[in-house]
């Protein structure tokens, strides 16, 4: 897929392919972009679709950079270019469960996807959509330590609770992708932070 830019956005949701990954805390990315896309397939909000571009990677997660660098363009000073127009809405651990936050220009956490993106396509300075997936006890989050804890906890589906809370989160997610093109990142991020 090759998006033609000018006023065009694309939409990455970040995830791995597959059914036994659906749900999982660490394609929370993914669905909250197929839920945004199915929403302006509706007609709302507004008429958008003909001006963005919402893709899902079919590639694993560390994989992600390959596919959103061959839509942004045939060369790096293409694909850096039209960064500016690219908004990447993916997991994140160092976040609580439902916190959404909005950023530009910032590395990758350790995200492994992210990562992927920014060496594939030459630069940071791309939107991205950070959807927080920590369950919190006590009034604090619970981040697990360690990598092989990290890898197993991002792989398994949202607990009951947290799956009832999940809609709400995922269509706030895509107001927040609304808000970045309709009135920039900064005042998303004003709105969401």
């Amino acid at each position: 897929m090759k998006v033609n830019y000018g006023d065009k956005w694309l939409v990455a949701g970040l995830g791995n392919p597959g059914s036994e990954f659906e749900h999982t805390r660490h394609n929370v990315g993914r669905d909250a972009a197929a839920l945004y896309k199915q929403t302006c397939r509706q007609g709302s909000p507004g008429d958008m679709l003909g001006s963005v571009e919402v893709m899902l990677p079919e590639t694993f997660m560390n994989l992600s950079g390959g596919p959103v660098a061959k839509a942004l363009g045939k060369d790096k000073a293409e694909r850096i270019r039209n960064a500016e127009r690219l908004i990447v809405v993916h997991d994140d651990i160092d976040l609580p469960f439902g916190e959404i936050k909005v950023s530009k220009g910032s590395g990758s956490g350790g995200q492994k996807g992210v990562e992927s993106i920014i060496k594939a396509i030459g630069t940071k300075d791309f939107v991205r959509v950070r959807i927080g997936i920590v369950p919190v006890f006590l009034g604090k989050p619970r981040k697990p330590k360690g990598s092989r804890a990290v890898s197993s906890f991002v792989l398994k589906k949202f607990g009951i609770l947290e799956r009832n809370e999940l809609p709400n989160i995922l269509s706030r997610a895509g107001e927040a992708i609304t808000e970045i093109i309709e009135h920039g990142h900064q005042r998303a991020m004003n709105k969401f932070n």
